[in-house]
């Protein structure tokens, strides 16, 4: 059997994604301060589990220049990963958090979506809403065969998400990762593939 050739990145690229929580889309060195605001006022829950917020979007001009570098990144044919915004529809449009593509494996044909909300926007099932139209995205438009999504085992809010739209728990890595407000933690990761996935309810098997 041969082997199918590696994934690319679609053109035209299918965005911006309408949700029920808001409009999954590309960032604009518009956002920057939006960016910066949204990760500044919840910093130290944010870098609880995920590193690059403890130092990264120090101010407006740094997420400018982030926003520029992931830009190019994208514009590649075989980009690594694919950094994307959940926005509200206000003018100018405020950043509720990131919903993304944070690693791609064009040869395997694979996406791990990443994920992270604003304080003010938890606690509303936002994120599940967003993530679940995002992978169906991944499959219907982007050209995915399998999606995984990674985070630390004692991290709740994010497994939940995982958990409530279906994904399948993989693997756990005891003692795998490092998070200065807790010590070593476990791994965990969760997976669907492309026919598993149903796209009318933007939820997978494990429900």
């Amino acid at each position: 059997m041969d082997r199918p050739a590696p994934w690319h990145r679609p053109d035209p690229i299918p965005l911006p994604l309408p949700t029920p929580a808001g409009v999954v889309d590309v960032y604009r060195e518009g956002d920057a301060t939006a960016l910066h605001a949204a990760i500044d006022e919840g910093r130290a829950a944010l870098a609880a589990w995920l590193p690059w917020a403890a130092t990264a979007h120090g101010d407006p001009e740094a997420s400018r220049r982030w926003i520029r570098d992931v830009a190019r990144q994208q514009g590649y044919a075989h980009p690594e990963g694919f950094h994307l915004g959940l926005f509200d529809d206000a003018t100018p449009r405020r950043v509720l958090g990131g919903v993304g593509f944070v690693r791609i494996d064009a040869a395997q044909g694979e996406a791990e979506v990443g994920y992270w909300l604003t304080s003010a926007a938890r606690g509303a099932g936002l994120c599940t809403q967003a993530v679940g139209r995002l992978i169906t995205s991944a499959f219907r438009d982007w050209g995915f065969r399998r999606v995984v999504v990674g985070m630390a085992g004692p991290n709740t809010p994010s497994r939940r998400v995982a958990e409530r739209l279906g994904l399948r728990l993989e693997r756990t890595e005891r003692r795998a990762r490092w998070h200065h407000a807790h010590g070593w933690c476990d791994h965990v990761g969760f997976a669907v593939l492309a026919e598993e996935w149903d796209a009318t309810t933007d939820r997978g098997p494990a429900i």
